[in-house]
């Protein structure tokens, strides 16, 4: 097994109350994010704490010296782990906005107009359209981590 699949096993395990909660309430989140976002932000940060902790032993040692590109590597490898996963892991953070809501309305832009103007479909604006939302200004961006 390589070694950061074994590392995320370990995570989880001992986690895995933690775990559980958010893959119950991720589930939930990706049905109905204005709902479950609260819940969601505040038990998604407990876990991305705990992603980093796991994310530096795996790769604290080896980031000095030369093998610093195999460090880089090997945590994009973890975190895509993570995100096979936890899809939706990226969201901690961000506010859903509801529709009708003051935050949308101060959109001036015409929908249609900007959606005719689109010479190809944006792979982001289409991940987020599978998703089930009606546009990208559904975000608002809480905080930056």
């Amino acid at each position: 097994m390589p070694k950061f699949r074994d590392y995320f096993r370990k995570m989880t395990e001992e986690n895995q109350e933690l775990f559980a909660e958010f893959a119950a309430i991720h589930a939930r989140y990706a049905m109905d994010k204005a709902d479950n976002q609260e819940k969601f932000n505040e038990v998604g940060e407990k876990v991305q704490e705990v992603v980093r902790e796991w994310e530096g032993r795996l790769c604290g040692y080896s980031e000095r010296g030369d093998k610093a590109v195999f460090s880089k590597n090997l945590a994009e490898k973890f975190q895509a782990e993570v995100k096979a996963f936890f899809p939706l892991i990226d969201f901690v953070g961000v506010e859903v906005v509801k529709k009708g809501s003051e935050a949308n309305k101060t959109n001036t832009m015409d929908e249609t107009n900007k959606t005719s103007e689109r010479v190809g479909v944006d792979p982001d604006v289409a991940e987020i359209d599978e998703m089930g939302l009606e546009n990208v200004d559904d975000f608002v961006i809480k905080k930056l981590l």
